[in-house]
């Protein structure tokens, strides 16, 4: 697991240290294992007991974790069905976002250095033919050799 999760949940054990023990009851148990045998043992949680929880400098990830908590174990059915929408759509964007951008070319299939090949090939052909006639016109005009 990426350090920056690890520490997002020494973040939420914090918080969770912190909560009410209705909020902690509510969380299941399998949840609770997860974070404290996955957080960091090293990272240093900002997250104090004496200010709102809103007030607090917290990791993006630990807000992410915190979102899915509620959606999962505060949430009621509608609100989850709202929150599973929006998270879809978001991944959407997001995958969006990622993907090349693709631009349609005329040489996407290899065809316009082909036709540029054609089209130099018949130039060349007609200049040769050109350069030929003007070349007899000049003998014919310079005495006929």
């Amino acid at each position: 697991m990426e350090e920056k999760y690890r520490n997002a949940l020494t973040e939420i054990s914090e918080i969770i240290k912190y909560s009410d023990d209705e909020t902690k009851e509510s969380i299941s148990e399998e949840f609770l294992e997860f974070v404290e045998n996955n957080k960091s043992r090293t990272y240093k949680s900002k997250i104090t007991a004496d200010k709102p929880l809103e007030e607090q400098e917290i990791l993006y990830e630990t807000r992410v974790v915190l979102a899915e908590m509620y959606r999962d174990f505060w949430a009621t059915d509608e609100e989850k069905r709202v929150i599973t929408q929006r998270m879809k759509l978001y991944e959407k964007i997001e995958l969006e976002k990622e993907m090349p951008k693709v631009t349609i070319n005329e040489d996407m299939f290899g065809t316009k250095g082909k036709k540029d090949n054609q089209n130099l090939a018949k130039i060349e052909e007609k200049n040769g033919i050109f350069y030929k006639i003007i070349n007899l016109i000049k003998k014919l005009l310079k005495g006929g050799n």
